[in-house]
């Protein structure tokens, strides 16, 4: 009896699915609308306003500069906001 392998039906479509799985912002253009750009823009400006400060004043507290705060302060945010959830960037700035 021969070997039977698996192959997709359709390997295009798994493909696209696991890398709109691993990069989700890839899907963004498709539901951007003025209502939710106007709400992220609000969402991220009031972020900033508290992840400023208080990422410097704790790289202050650490002795290190305060743009290594900065730095340690933002980055995880913006790659949480790319590849998380809202449940996951929200815990960012905390």
């Amino acid at each position: 009896m021969p070997e039977r392998r698996w192959m997709p039906a359709d390997s295009a479509g798994v493909v696209v699915s696991l890398v709109s799985r691993i990069f989700p912002f890839l899907q963004w253009r498709k539901t951007i609308t003025a209502a939710t750009l106007r709400a992220d823009v609000i969402a991220g400006a009031s972020t900033a306003l508290v992840l400023v400060p208080l990422s410097m004043a704790n790289a202050q507290l650490a002795g290190v500069p305060a743009y290594y705060g900065l730095y340690a302060g933002s980055i995880p945010c913006i790659l949480a906001g790319l590849f998380g959830s809202s449940r996951q960037v929200v815990t960012c700035a905390v």
